[in-house]
């Protein structure tokens, strides 16, 4: 059973830390104790949990409170909005499209994608150094919009991803640092806002019924079709992509540059996945149906492991809307409970050298649920993780078959930049080396 303690850090003290260092207050905090309660002269409480119990049962049982700029600046997708009926009836809208079977018959299409952008890209750059944080972001903006439009190609694709780019950045930006926002950004973020919204406009009404394209797009328009209770459904329609955009391309593209920092920076975990990548048949992989169950073991033990260390979702917010009880501690109504995912996923209680990088841990007997949460738990989880995990398995299996990436890792480690994801700081710069004969022989073997 956990305890409550009274913590150092008042109301203020909690708002100036979550905004300049707030790994380093999560630390401080489970250090206090797994139950803190932050000094204030509120009636309700804001606690900072890193009791697994306490945190699993607020994220089952409450409700999500600090979305309202989002909505202001995207509107009332699925990402955003917080409860209710409306985020019954889209969540039960998207739910099909990310299945365990739909997922899994997407492997072809992130397969594709990534293979384009290494010889558009990685290749033509070999050796040179790259920004592997912006290199990766824009592999995973182009994932993104194929997976919504699979025949996106050449300028459309360009002048699309440019914009997506840009609208993320922010947000990340208008989030998070505030004070760096110019006059001017956002306006340009209302153009590259219409730039995607036209383009979902312009798309969406070339399915005429029944809906036979191919994407995403196309299954949300039938979807919306089919369910007929919007009033607007193109809103809706422009809502749940752009909540798509935004919910998915900073954290792909962060968890994409933690792949390859962690193998850069473990040589023999890195080595490891090369033999098992190379000793598949990726086209083949391709030219399947679905991705076989238990492809590519040891990618995906590396992709999880980089998610212990490097939780997208590092806090996850929640509003208490009934009374509950769990690791011995009584919640009520109106409390918010911050649950911490970095210090759970780094506690010492928890994990056998929660600060190592071991992929070992994901081979075999899972982890408990509890305590083991990157892309949030209960009924807000994402309902992408599952496409997420291929994406990143898949994407990084297609880049290591044609080489790898030396990045540079400072002596003293690489800084931590909580933003829409946990992205490293300063960004790494890496250099992509492709295979020669011999490599690729001896990796196989």
């Amino acid at each position: 059973m956990a305890a409550i303690t009274l913590s150092s850090l008042d109301t203020e003290g909690f708002n100036h830390q979550i905004r300049t260092s707030p790994l380093d207050m999560m630390t401080r905090l489970h250090e206090e104790g797994t139950v803190c309660v932050i000094r204030s002269g509120e009636k309700h409480r804001l606690i900072v949990t890193s009791e697994p119990e306490l945190a699993a049962a607020a994220l089952a049982h409450g409700s999500r409170n600090h979305r309202e700029l989002l909505r202001q600046l995207v509107g009332s997708g699925l990402f955003v909005v917080t409860s209710g009926e409306q985020w019954r009836r889209r969540r039960g809208l998207l739910r099909p499209m990310f299945a365990a079977r739909a997922v899994a018959e997407l492997h072809g299409l992130v397969i594709e994608a990534t293979e384009d952008f290494v010889q558009r890209q990685l290749l033509p750059s070999a050796a040179q150094s790259i920004d592997l944080a912006e290199t990766f972001q824009q592999l995973s903006i182009e994932i993104i919009l194929r997976l919504v439009e699979p025949e996106l190609t050449g300028p459309e694709l360009a002048e699309l991803t440019s914009a997506l780019h840009a609208a993320v950045g922010y947000l990340d930006t208008r989030l998070f640092a505030p004070e760096k926002v110019e006059e001017t950004d956002h306006d340009r973020f209302a153009a590259d806002r219409a730039v995607l919204e036209d383009f979902i406009d312009e798309r969406a009404a070339r399915h005429t019924c029944p809906v036979t394209g191919r994407g995403l797009l196309a299954d949300l328009v039938a979807a919306l079709r089919e369910d007929g209770q919007e009033a607007d459904t193109g809103q809706a329609l422009r809502e749940e992509l752009l909540s798509v955009f935004v919910a998915g391309v900073e954290t792909m593209g962060t968890l994409l540059t933690w792949i390859f920092h962690n193998m850069a920076a473990h040589p023999e975990t890195r080595d490891r996945a090369l033999r098992e990548v190379l000793a598949e048949d990726l086209r083949q992989l391709s030219d399947l149906p679905s991705l076989p169950s238990g492809t590519l073991p040891y990618t995906r033990a590396v992709v999880e492991e980089s998610l212990r260390l490097h939780p997208p979702a590092w806090a996850l917010f929640r509003r208490i809307d009934a009374p509950l009880e769990a690791a011995g501690i009584r919640l009520e109504v109106d409390d918010v409970v911050m649950s911490s995912t970095w210090a759970i996923h780094r506690s010492p209680e928890l994990w056998d050298a929660p600060q190592e990088f071991r992929p070992e841990r994901f081979l075999g007997e899972r982890p408990p649920a509890q305590q083991y949460f990157p892309f949030g738990a209960g009924p807000h989880q994402c309902l992408g993780r599952q496409f997420s995990l291929l994406e990143a398995q898949v994407a990084s299996a297609t880049i290591l078959s044609h080489g790898t990436l030396d990045v540079d890792v400072p002596p003293e480690g690489t800084g931590l930049r909580p933003t829409i994801a946990l992205a490293p700081h300063p960004h790494p710069r890496a250099r992509f080396l492709p295979h020669t004969a011999d490599t690729a022989r001896g990796g196989a073997r």
